[in-house]
């Protein structure tokens, strides 16, 4: 609230417009609705599709191994989203405007996305990797009974390391006004949970399940990649080499 009134504030006296009479702008009316419903899409469908269906599965079909099995798999999931909440988010929340300010200048923005990505990954990275070795002292700090659930936060490092990379490319993307691209990238992926979801819980479990996360975050990353190329010429080596050189 507080925020918004600033904002609003600073952005009613530095631009000062008339509000009456009301005009509408019918051009950018349909820039807006174009760049938005595939937004909606993205973001407000498909996205909210991929962070819960794998919760209904598994509350439908269960983990015998694991009494609470649902509600552990909850805490260890939302755990494993601090490297993108903490690192890719704050991040992008100062990027996402240079990237639409130079999106007509490829190497420019591809040197700065390059750096930010390569920032994000090592972040994200070392956050990851501080929960995964401390997996089971982190749930003993949270709650005795969450115990179970560290395993579970180890099964799910595949995601873990994936969703940051994801996140700063979809946010190029919207950066530049591909929002369609979104939308396309996050059906495939669930259509892809869709299918490999409920195998993957019969199959193995809450195990099978965080694994086949892992797969979906594999395929938006994938997916993403593929779109930037037509916006930016990634620097591979130097956004991924160290930090891999690093881990092994």
């Amino acid at each position: 609230g507080v925020y918004t009134l600033v904002y609003a504030s600073a952005v009613r006296y530095s631009r000062p417009i008339r509000l009456w009479p009301l005009q509408l702008d019918w051009v950018w009316a349909r820039r807006l609705l174009d760049y938005g419903k595939w937004f909606w899409l993205a973001w407000g469908v498909l996205l909210n599709f991929i962070w819960y269906y794998d919760k209904l599965v598994l509350a439908f079909i269960g983990d015998e191994r694991y009494e609470a099995g649902l509600a552990l798999y909850d805490h260890a999931w939302w755990l494993m989203q601090f490297p993108t909440a903490i690192i890719a988010h704050i991040v992008f929340a100062y990027t996402n405007t240079l990237y639409s300010r130079y999106q007509a200048d490829r190497d420019r923005l591809s040197e700065l996305f390059s750096t930010m990505m390569g920032i994000i990954f090592r972040g994200s990275a070392f956050v990851a990797l501080l929960l995964l070795a401390n997996a089971y002292e982190v749930m003993a700090l949270l709650k005795t009974e969450w115990a179970a659930a560290a395993p579970m936060m180890v099964w799910l490092a595949g995601y873990t390391f994936l969703r940051p990379l994801l996140d700063d490319g979809i946010g190029l993307l919207w950066a530049v006004g591909d929002t369609r691209r979104t939308a396309r990238i996050m059906g495939a992926q669930a259509l892809v949970a869709l299918l490999i979801v409920p195998a993957a819980v019969m199959w193995k479990g809450v195990e099978g399940l965080a694994y086949s996360m892992g797969v979906v975050a594999a395929i938006g990353v994938g997916g993403v990649f593929i779109g930037l190329k037509r916006y930016v010429d990634i620097a591979w080596r130097r956004v991924f080499f160290g930090p891999l050189l690093a881990l092994v």
